[in-house]
This record gives C-alpha cells, sequence and structure tokens, in this order.
C-alpha cells in the first residue's frame, strides 16, 4: 500500500517526489514496449502511447465533431504538520458518440489575484496530467492531493488538449466499472473501499484510481491522489481495491457523497 503518512518535515515532500520519480521511470519502459503505462502523479510531460497495431489508429478528430467538456473543477486547501495541502478535482465529459483517449490536461492552482501557486510534489507551476479513457457519454475525473507553496490557492484552472479518438465498438478500448463503495472519515483522513471489474483478457499493469470528495449538498470540493489507491493494476475480472488517504481531506467532506473514477491506460 501506498500511503500518505503525517510527516513532521520536509522529508514527506522528499519520499513524494522520489515516488514520482520510480513511476515515470516505469512509464517510460512501458511505452518502449508498447505496454500499458502512465505515472499516476505527474511527470512534467504528457508521453502518447503507440498504437497496438491493430484496429484503426485513434483519429485527431471525433467523427461528429464534438469534443472534451470542462464540466466541473474545485480546489480545497488542508493542511498536514509539514504544511498546506490543496485537493483538487476534474471533471471531464465525452459528449460524443466515440471514445476518448489520451487526452491531456495542464493544471494550475491559483491564488486570488490570479497568479499560479507552486505544486510542490511535482515541484512546478504547471502540472501536466492525463485523462486515458473517457467512454461515449460519459465522464472521467483527474484528482490530486499534493503539498502546496502557501495556503492562497483559491481556484483552479484547467486546459485540455490532445484528444485522439475511437470508434465506440473498438473493442481494443473498454470501461471498468466500480461498484460498492464505501467511505469513511479517518482522522483527518479517508478510507473508501469499493470492487473493480475489469472486462480486459490481461492485467492492466498501472491505473489510476481516484476517489472525489463532495459537501452534503454535493458541492465539488476535491479528490484523492492516485498514489493513495491499491493496488496500481487490475487483473482480469473482480479487483477489491481501496483508497487511503492519511490526512489533508477537505473538512466539508461528506462520505456518502463519495464517488470512484478508474482511467485505465491502454495502449
Amino acid at each position: 500500500m501506498t500511503q500518505r503518512t503525517p510527516h513532521v518535515n520536509s522529508i514527506g515532500r522528499f519520499i513524494r517526489c522520489l515516488v514520482g520519480t520510480a513511476l515515470a521511470i516505469a512509464v517510460v519502459g512501458g511505452c518502449s514496449t508498447g505496454d500499458p503505462g502512465v505515472d499516476p502523479t505527474d511527470t512534467g510531460t504528457s508521453e502518447e502511447p503507440a498504437g497496438n497495431g491493430s484496429g484503426t489508429d485513434p483519429g485527431d478528430e471525433s467523427s461528429d465533431g464534438a469534443v472534451l467538456e470542462l464540466v466541473e473543477s474545485a480546489v480545497t486547501v488542508t493542511e498536514d504538520s509539514t504544511g498546506p495541502m490543496a485537493s483538487y478535482a476534474v471533471v471531464v465529459s465525452n459528449p460524443s458518440v466515440d471514445i476518448a483517449l489520451y487526452t491531456k490536461l495542464e493544471i494550475q492552482l491559483l491564488d486570488g489575484g490570479g497568479d499560479p501557486v507552486v505544486d510542490l510534489d511535482a515541484d512546478r507551476e504547471v502540472v501536466n496530467r492525463d485523462a486515458h479513457l473517457i467512454m461515449p457519454g460519459q465522464t472521467q475525473v483527474i484528482s490530486n492531493l499534493t503539498y502546496i507553496e502557501s495556503d492562497a490557492v483559491e481556484t483552479i484552472d484547467v486546459v485540455l488538449h490532445g484528444t485522439k479518438w475511437a470508434a465506440a465498438d473498438d473493442r481494443r478500448f473498454l470501461p471498468l466499472t466500480v461498484d460498492g463503495v464505501s467511505a469513511q472519515a479517518d482522522g483527518d483522513g479517508a478510507v473508501v473501499t469499493f470492487t473493480v471489474d475489469s472486462p480486459y483478457g490481461e492485467k492492466l499493469p498501472t491505473v489510476s484510481t481516484y476517489a472525489i470528495f463532495r459537501d452534503s449538498s454535493g458541492t465539488l470540493l476535491g479528490g484523492s491522489a492516485p498514489i493513495d489507491a491499491d493496488p496500481l493494476s487490475y487483473v482480469p475480472g473482480a479487483n477489491d481495491a481501496v483508497i487511503e488517504v492519511s490526512t489533508g481531506v477537505p473538512p466539508e467532506w461528506d462520505p456518502g457523497s463519495t464517488e470512484v473514477f478508474v482511467d485505465p491506460f491502454v495502449g
């Protein structure tokens, strides 16, 4: 289990950076062989996977001219003993009849004056993330819980680009199903359990899994970091899974409103 724990100095930030670097190295190796792979934190760059040689390569435009829509985003400033943290979530919708793949997101956390605040885990102002698979008419989530340079963050800015498109009947790209979501508070952390069903015939080596946090009125507050999920890969069929967040969950979070989204990387 990769888990965030309370810290009393900068060691926690150093460890989180090491985790991100190790995952980035694994991604490069996976892409070089055509296997699925993605850094579930942030590498600062977005790599487009090579096609697997079957079917038609995904195109640059959808067949109906539709584009992805940013339908919801939120950030909440929290903290632990190390310093301020930001819990954020981005909800992206696919209004097309086609499958949306490999969308790149450029994310900035902004203060009240519109100036960027450094994401300390990523060590940069602009963080690059990916939404790998969004089925026709469905939504996908990207979220994170990260240390930030200051507690002045008030808004989040997101730019979407680079989406590839595949036909809805392309059986290389299938959604994973989430059932049985149960969440409870654990101090200022959270424990979320659920089951993921994978329709793929082989193990998916790396999958990003996110829990998003809302208050009792349904207002989006933020979300978990992908490194808080276990497992980080899924075998065919049913998988028991958990997201454990040790600190930094928005205090207004209503456990009963928790949703889980799974984003598989399929090359």
